[in-house]
């Protein structure tokens, strides 16, 4: 991968407004590419779309693994995929390449989101860039982004396994970035590749990973999912609640079998009662 270090400033990347959106982790396809998820993940694009012609928003920045499957992208998920961004056709996304986008687990060149190439309103960000925006130096890291090609910056986007935080409800990351070496170069860092939603705040900065805007399995269950909008000119965001999409519950068996239990001896009653008159 190019060394950031040798990396000049480029002008690729651009932003309409200096509030944005920020999201991570669709995971289109996801489940094997099925028609229902696919439904859910719709009527959240539309959701999307209303809230943030609702803000005046112009620009959506997507923090990596917009497609699920690395290897292969089923047709019906290509063409999914193509109406959910003639959906957001109006504005500016830019794409940082995530680790289910690309086809190695070690390099990003080769990857799905080569798909939009050539498309007005897309950028795909697949090697470290840094611009400047409204006054802010920004460093958009794709996955794969070594320690040793960050530089200081104002804000740190990312696809980030960063050590100690939560991959799910159930493990906590034991190896990756540590979170001392993305807080050298900036006091804001904005990451996807874990889904739960998660902020932490140090005496040098903080680190948010803004989670998967809805619920795609049992370990999302009780997290809380949607979109953020970041105002790139004072580092300042704010969370809104995707309040459309289906959740995950847990229940347990014997709170189930309590309930039959406790109907069965009311309908039994109730029929005594009946004989009785």
């Amino acid at each position: 991968m190019t060394s950031l270090v040798a990396t000049k400033m480029v002008n690729k990347v651009t932003f309409q407004k200096s509030d944005i959106c920020c999201i991570a982790d669709l995971h289109f396809g996801v489940h094997q590419n099925n028609s229902m998820w696919h439904s859910i993940a719709h009527e959240w694009a539309v959701w999307l779309d209303t809230e943030l012609k609702s803000k005046n928003i112009k620009d959506i920045f997507i923090l990596g693994d917009f497609f699920h499957y690395r290897s292969e992208i089923a047709v019906n998920t290509i063409q999914f995929a193509t109406n959910i961004l003639n959906i957001w056709k109006n504005y500016n996304i830019v794409i940082l390449v995530g680790n289910h986008d690309s086809y190695y687990k070690d390099r990003v060149d080769v990857n799905s989101l080569s798909l939009f190439d050539g498309w007005s309103n897309v950028t795909v960000i697949s090697e470290p860039t840094k611009i400047t925006s409204y006054g802010k130096e920004l460093l958009i890291c794709p996955w794969g982004t070594s320690s040793e090609e960050l530089t200081k910056s104002d804000i740190i986007f990312g696809h980030f396994e960063i050590e100690s935080f939560k991959m799910n409800q159930f493990k906590v990351c034991t190896d990756g970035a540590k979170s001392k070496d993305l807080l050298k170069n900036t006091d804001l860092v904005l990451t996807g590749h874990f889904h739960l939603r998660e902020e932490r705040e140090y005496k040098n900065g903080k680190i948010l990973y803004v989670g998967n805007p809805y619920q795609m399995d049992f370990g999302d269950v009780n997290s809380t999912k949607g979109y953020y909008i970041l105002d790139i000119k004072n580092k300042q965001y704010n969370f809104y609640e995707n309040s459309v999409s289906p959740q995950h519950k847990r229940t347990f068996f014997l709170n189930w079998l309590n309930i039959l239990v406790i109907t069965h001896k009311l309908r039994k009653s109730l029929i005594i009662n009946m004989l009785n008159l």
